[in-house]
């Protein structure tokens, strides 16, 4: 059988040398019929486990001699049979080169789409009748094998950029100038310029596009502190598995940019005896807006709240901001903090600023008594209920303030004339906090008299 088969293959070598053009491998050149050769019936060639494709060859060598080679021209099916012979060498006058009896056979593959070449390590005998494989140079020898090859891939890299875009954000570039064989890449971090200490970052390898033209990429690491010099790395993962890396791109990252830069925050008395709490910002960013909080004692635990959230006005430029504070007591000292609700709904408090109140309001003579009415109504709990009221010039006035049962709970007596403010903090004259429920409060003078109600919520 290897006779006929080598009969055949001696009349395909001339063939086959016309056929193909061969354009990686260089085999010998054959002016006529050799004396001898050594067969080739090749089965399932895979390069990185893919079947060779058009313009992938094959070549067999001795030594460094390609001795016989066979270039793929259209599409092998599925156990479909490549058969190549080389001839022996001829030496004196009219010889040519070939194998050389007892030579190891060596088997390269060149891959088209990858423009490289590989040694075949995987050779496996085929033919079934066959059970030894014969791995040298024999004169009308046979081999029947299957070949798969791996070759690594190549990535020419351009250049690497890290560069800061938003506050701990840090975008990495890179660029190759051509791929071929190149599954993705892997961005690596480290915070020196030793690569050994780096880690890689991404979490799913980026894909490469294996084009032999310019190509861009970029990663965004938003896993960054301020105030921090990285280093990046970006490496190649080709079809074997190999690694490829190449230059370094360093950024170090910004200081943190605070949301709001607060210049001054203070609190003055106002001339009708209430409190004037003022700050002021030189920028603001991402911010949702400021609260005032108040106690009695240098203790913001515990401080109530006095006003709604403020809108920020989230400027660049200088913003003055004020609130007035109607609930207050004459001859009271008062502390004040403010509240900064950032964007991402963190808290900073600043303060305390601390303020106290005369020892009573400003009298402007009124012609007439007046209870009005008081404000807020219904009340909250652990807030200051505000009674603006009028006496008569001439008269004195008591305010007296009474529960459902009619027991007195607070009483302010002796209000001279002029238009005041009385500021109930919810205690009664003993300093305890009212419960919640309905209230009565009353103004009487020698020529007035009004009673009114309220209610304190829970």
């Amino acid at each position: 059988m290897r006779v006929n088969k080598l009969v055949s293959l001696m009349i395909m070598v001339l063939v086959i040398s016309s056929m193909f053009a061969i354009n990686h491998f260089q085999p010998v050149q054959l002016p006529g019929n050799a004396e001898f050769y050594h067969g080739f019936a090749i089965f399932d060639v895979t390069i990185n486990g893919t079947p060779i494709a058009i313009g992938d060859e094959i070549g067999i060598f001795d030594g460094d001699v390609c001795v016989i080679a066979y270039t793929v021209t259209a599409p092998l099916g599925s156990g479909e049979l490549i058969e190549i012979a080389a001839p022996k060498l001829q030496t004196g006058t009219g010889g040519w080169g070939g194998y050389t009896p007892g030579h190891p056979v060596i088997y390269k593959i060149w891959s088209n789409t990858l423009q490289s070449e590989a040694l075949v390590a995987n050779i496996t005998p085929t033919y079934p009748d066959e059970t030894v494989m014969d791995i040298n140079f024999t004169d009308n020898g046979f081999c029947w094998v299957s070949l798969a090859a791996t070759i690594g891939g190549q990535v020419n890299f351009g250049l690497i950029t890290a560069t800061n875009t938003l506050e701990n954000t840090v975008l990495v570039d890179w660029s190759t100038n051509s791929e071929a064989g190149i599954v993705g890449f892997n961005v690596y971090r480290g915070l020196n310029d030793n690569i050994a200490d780096a880690v890689m970052i991404n979490t799913d390898i980026i894909p490469a596009t294996n084009t032999s033209v310019l190509a861009n990429y970029n990663y965004i690491d938003t896993t960054v502190l301020p105030s921090t010099t990285y280093y990046y790395w970006v490496k190649a993962v080709d079809v074997a598995g190999t690694i490829t890396p190449n230059g370094t791109g360093i950024v170090t990252t910004p200081a943190p940019t605070l949301p709001v830069e607060l210049s001054s925050f203070t609190s003055t008395i106002t001339s009708s005896n209430t409190v004037s709490v003022n700050w002021t910002t030189q920028s603001e960013s991402n911010m949702l807006g400021y609260i005032v909080y108040r106690s009695e004692n240098n203790n913001y635990g515990t401080a109530v709240r006095i006003t709604a959230q403020i809108a920020a006005t989230n400027t660049s430029t200088v913003q003055t901001y004020n609130v007035t504070d109607t609930e207050v007591s004459p001859a009271t000292t008062y502390y004040y903090w403010l509240q900064v609700v950032e964007g991402n709904g963190s808290i900073v408090v600043h303060g305390p600023v601390k303020a106290v109140t005369n020892n009573e309001v400003i009298v402007i003579p009124v012609d007439n008594t007046l209870l009005n009415n008081s404000y807020p109504n219904p009340l909250r709990a652990n807030r200051s209920s505000n009674f603006a009221i009028e006496v008569k010039d001439g008269e004195s006035a008591e305010l007296v303030i009474y529960n459902v049962k009619g027991q007195v709970v607070k009483s302010y007596t002796n209000i001279p004339a002029g238009r005041h403010v009385k500021v109930w903090n919810g205690k009664d004259n003993s300093n305890k906090t009212c419960a919640a429920g309905v209230y009565f409060y009353r103004l009487s003078s020698p020529t007035y008299s009004n009673i009114k109600k309220m209610v304190i919520l829970k």
